[in-house]
């Protein structure tokens, strides 16, 4: 298989530039990129009193800083803050949703937490410090893969509103670094390639449980809100498309979030094999 990898390298600024393939031979990417990353962590508490409920964000994201054309930059940049904020998000550049979103997050928390809060402290004055009252928010991303002009990228959020357990849910986006467009399933599989692929995730799921059949992971209390399907929610390695599921997706919370991974070997009838973004890592 060719490689032309783009190398990042974390030092303070994260530079993607085009480098080496397999063969031997230096090969520059038409793909240059340049990524930098924000770091923040501030905590607000209720009444701006120490003694009451706090809600805690933490964020350290990565972001395209440059490309080589502009539209690359800006589609990149819109595709990664609309999953990790929310489509709302999607006009406002990148620096200014992350300001913004942590804006609307403590504003949230005052809205909800305030009015029962002081209910409560009404009723018991000596709890001050409710644990349960609590909120904290940890935002994560970075680039996890990136092979021959192939950019898989990875958002990680937990989330804590006071409640039994928090919540940790991943998301995933993969990009084509030439063009900055976002890479779909029906621009990897061609044809009618859903009920096949579903069949191929759910002998996958299977196996990873080490049940035999789909009647098993039903008892196991599987697909009991939705049915399986592709998700676009995936990335892609090497050897692999790897779909993930978030908790609750299609499973109950014991069984936490699920990664199954397809080798493209056992896909391979159904790959395009016109203008596939994927075609170098595919040879």
């Amino acid at each position: 298989m060719k490689k032309n990898r783009i190398s990042i390298f974390a030092v303070g600024i994260l530079f993607l530039t085009g480098l080496i393939s397999c063969a031997g031979k230096n090969e520059k990417s038409a793909a240059s990129l340049v990524t930098d990353s924000l770091h923040i962590s501030k905590s607000v508490h209720f009444d701006n009193d120490t003694a009451k409920p706090y809600a805690d964000f933490k964020a350290n994201l990565v972001y395209v800083k440059q490309a080589a054309k502009p539209y690359i930059k800006d589609s990149i940049n819109k595709a990664i803050t609309a999953a990790t904020f929310g489509d709302e998000y999607q006009t406002i550049p990148f620096e200014q949703a992350v300001d913004s979103f942590k804006n609307s997050y403590f504003t949230q928390f005052n809205d909800e937490v305030g009015p029962t809060y002081k209910q409560d402290f009404q009723e018991n004055p000596t709890q001050t410090k409710l644990r349960w009252y609590n909120y904290t928010k940890v935002m994560k991303s970075n680039f996890i893969f990136n092979e021959n002009d192939v950019l898989s990228y990875r958002v990680n959020i937990t989330d804590n509103t006071g409640g039994a357990h928090g919540m940790n849910e991943s998301y995933f986006l993969n990009f084509n670094a030439l063009t900055g467009k976002v890479i779909h399933l029906d621009d990897i599989f061609t044809g009618d390639y859903e009920p096949a692929l579903t069949q191929q995730l759910l002998a996958e799921l299977e196996h990873m449980m080490k049940v035999k059949t789909e009647k098993d992971l039903e008892d196991l209390g599987f697909f009991a809100s939705d049915s399986l399907a592709p998700t676009e929610n995936f990335y892609v390695t090497e050897k692999e498309i790897c779909f993930y599921y978030n908790i609750y997706e299609i499973a109950p919370y014991a069984v936490g979030s699920l990664n199954v991974k397809i080798p493209f070997d056992a896909v391979r009838e159904m790959l395009n094999t016109n203008h596939n973004p994927l075609a170098e890592i595919l040879e």
